[in-house]
C-alpha cells in the first residue's frame, strides 16, 4: 500500500482541470485499456483507468484477463492535462493522500477495489493495475 502525505504547490491548480463524466456507481464496471509501449511492464501486463472519486469508494473494473487466481497490485495517483482543456494524461503528487485498502480479483476479467482519497470533493485519479 502506498501512502503520500506530501505538499503540492503550485500558481496553477491542478485540480481545477475537471474531468466530465458520469461517476460509475460501485456496480457498474470501468474500462481500462492496456498499456503498450514503453509503458507497458513485461512479464505481467499493465492497465490504467481514469475516476473521480472521494472518500472510501468501492469499484468494479473491467480487467482483460483476469480471474480469481490473478495477482493484481494497484496504485492510485492525482491525474491532470499536461494542456489545458486537454486529455487528463498526467500523474502528479497533490496533498490528497490516496490509499488502496482491498484488490479482489475475480473471474470474467473483473477486479474489485476499494481504497481511499483522503479529500472533500471528488478528484481525477488514475488507477493502474499490474497483472500477472
Amino acid at each position: 500500500m502506498w501512502i503520500s502525505r506530501s505538499t503540492y504547490s503550485s500558481h496553477h491548480d491542478r485540480r481545477s482541470n475537471i474531468m466530465s463524466t458520469t461517476i460509475p456507481d460501485e456496480t457498474t464496471a470501468v474500462e481500462t485499456e492496456q498499456l503498450a509501449g514503453p509503458d507497458a511492464v513485461a512479464p505481467a501486463a499493465g492497465f490504467i483507468a481514469t475516476i473521480r472519486k472521494h472518500g472510501v469508494f468501492t469499484q468494479l473494473f473491467n480487467v482483460a484477463g483476469v480471474n480469481k487466481g490473478s495477482a493484481v497490485c494497484v496504485s492510485l495517483s492525482e491525474i491532470t492535462a499536461s494542456t489545458p482543456g486537454g486529455a487528463l494524461d498526467t500523474p502528479f503528487l497533490g496533498d490528497a493522500a490516496m490509499k488502496v485498502y482491498n484488490v479482489v480479483p475475480l473471474d470474467g476479467g473483473q477486479v474489485r477495489l476499494r481504497g481511499e482519497v483522503a479529500w472533500g470533493v471528488d478528484l481525477n485519479v488514475r488507477v493502474m493495475f499490474i497483472v500477472s
